[in-house]
């Protein structure tokens, strides 16, 4: 009886291939699962590869250099026959020739961050000089071939990363190696580079030609018009070549048919500004470091009608804009939601940041949404209290001189919703606690986010105390101690029992100065606790 009703053993349902693909697809970014699925079956395994091998030099870690030996057994075997005789006699077994790969890996790479594979190639040299006696300059070869095997197999790469220093190649100075000019020569370079959507350069050099940045440009706008995400940091001597690297990039940005993203340094001169206006359709974000020419800018952001983001950073000196001041009735309006401004050199801050940036919300007043700036002072402030009564988002480093105004107006911002305040340095002047105590009391009953920095941190306790608001998170951008995180323990059991998140500094560190216990209180309290929040200011 048992044998004639022998139960069947029931094979699981076999995954639609969508399925499958769609599974994988939501893992794209964990690595560690994707590797796990590879082994299931022969299916999976040709799914898995492409994704795994995507973005091959993200990250630049030493032990990924086996990357490196297979890009090496993917080489023709012409390519390896080179490779061994540029190598010593003891050592030429070390590749056989006759192997090849199981997957033709090289065609599924399509982020390249050149120096990050620079990087992976000169550990695996490090790593075999400690068996074997490897030649000099045998990097560069590597760099060479390997590249040239991901430009020639490659379906196309969409983000391009290349990054020169000079101290990066300092060994190398005698053979006058640079990826910028070595890449213009490998193969297939139209079909790889066609379908580009990031672009990011960052190019620094004393020694190296003008030419080669220009070149490169050139080339870039050649080749590439469908780039969306554009980032350039480019220092090079003013030479007679230098209007060439400034043309040559105006003419890479103008190629574009989609550009969203541009960050650039107003190093490379001021014919890039004009370019703009060929993206003014679709320029979501601009980010310019080192700004030297307001007055130019303003027509083309007016232009860009698509524009939401406009960030400044770095040195900041432009030229007088009292004129702009006067004329402002006259001047186009902007359409930008977020307006930032940070991490300029504070000695050097001149009177024409604060005028420059009260034009800018001045006359962006109808779609000003998010503000963040540095510096801070009383003119700005009101400037926002009047423009600005529905913005939702403040992130400001206000100068003490100016806090005593900033407490005033808070509460009349009946929509904010996220409010970062940081007390900006200044030797001549202390703000006094009950400053800081009326701005804890005048927060509107509209925020939900807090985060704050400030000197007095002794009178941590009363300032959670003054606060009216049923804050939903809270950031403070310092480490704590216990007798710290015992306030913040007593503030929500006391005050406010909603609170879902508090961040800090080094929560997570062996640095960190709270004890578990402490810790372990306040997390039975509050839903969240993790990181402050990055913020664009810096704090000390």
């Amino acid at each position: 009886m048992g044998s004639n009703n022998t139960t069947k053993r029931k094979t699981p349902p076999i995954l639609p291939l969508d399925c499958i693909v769609e599974i994988l697809e939501y893992l794209r970014n964990d690595k560690k699962s994707l590797f796990t699925n590879l082994f299931v079956n022969r299916t999976w395994s040709q799914l898995v590869i492409p994704l795994l091998w995507c973005r091959p030099f993200e990250i630049r870690k030493k032990e990924r250099i086996m990357i490196i030996d297979t890009l090496i057994l993917c080489l023709s075997k012409e390519e390896k026959r080179k490779f061994l005789e540029k190598m010593n006699e003891e050592n030429r077994k070390m590749i056989n020739i006759e192997k090849n790969p199981l997957f033709d890996y090289p065609l599924y790479i399509r982020n390249l961050d050149y120096r990050n594979l620079e990087s992976l190639i000169g550990n695996w040299v490090t790593n075999l000089n400690d068996n074997l006696k490897i030649p000099r300059n045998i990097e560069i070869f590597l760099f060479n071939i390997i590249g040239n095997l991901i430009f020639t197999r490659s379906r196309g790469l969409t983000s391009l990363t290349l990054e020169h220093y000079d101290h990066y190649y300092y060994k190398f100075r005698k053979t006058n190696y640079t990826s910028f000019k070595d890449i213009l020569s490998f193969n297939n370079i139209k079909n790889t580079l066609e379908h580009l959507q990031r672009l990011e350069i960052n190019f620094f050099s004393e020694i190296y030609s003008s030419e080669i940045i220009s070149n490169l440009f050139l080339t870039l706008s050649k080749y590439s018009n469908n780039i969306k995400h554009i980032y350039i940091d480019v220092s090079v001597e003013e030479t007679i070549l230098f209007s060439e690297i400034c043309n040559s990039f105006a003419r890479l940005i103008e190629s574009q048919t989609n550009l969203i993203t541009l960050e650039v340094n107003q190093n490379l001169g001021y014919s890039f500004i004009n370019s703009l206006y060929t993206q003014s359709n679709s320029l979501t974000l601009l980010k310019i470091n080192y700004l030297k020419n307001f007055h130019n800018l303003l027509p083309a952001l007016s232009a860009c009608k698509n524009l939401e983001t406009l960030e400044f950073s770095e040195y900041f000196k432009i030229e007088q804009v009292d004129d702009l001041i006067y004329s402002l009735n006259t001047l186009s309006p902007i359409y930008i939601k977020n307006l930032l401004a940070y991490r300029f050199d504070s000695e050097n801050i001149e009177e024409n940041f604060g005028l420059s940036m009260i034009i800018l919300i001045k006359l962006s007043v109808n779609t000003l949404k998010s503000l963040t700036l540095d510096h801070v002072n009383q003119e700005i402030l009101e400037t926002i209290s009047i423009n600005c009564p529905t913005i939702n988002y403040l992130s400001l480093s206000i100068l003490p001189e100016s806090l005593l105004f900033f407490s005033k107006i808070l509460s009349s911002l009946s929509h904010l919703e996220s409010l970062i305040f940081i007390q900006d340095f200044n030797d001549q002047f202390f703000c006094t606690n009950d400053i800081l105590l009326d701005i804890a009391n005048n927060l509107p009953l509209s925020l939900k986010y807090f985060g704050f920095w400030t000197l007095d941190y002794h009178i941590l306790d009363d300032f959670l105390q003054n606060i009216n608001v049923p804050l939903q998170e809270l950031d403070l951008f310092k480490s704590l101690n216990n007798d710290e995180m015992i306030i913040i323990i007593n503030y929500v059991k006391n005050n406010n029992r909603i609170l879902k998140r508090f961040g800090y500094k080094k929560v997570f560190s062996k640095d960190s100065n709270v004890s578990e216990n402490y810790f372990v209180e306040a997390k039975s309290i509050i839903p969240i606790i993790d990181e402050a929040r990055d913020i664009k200011h810096h704090v000390y």
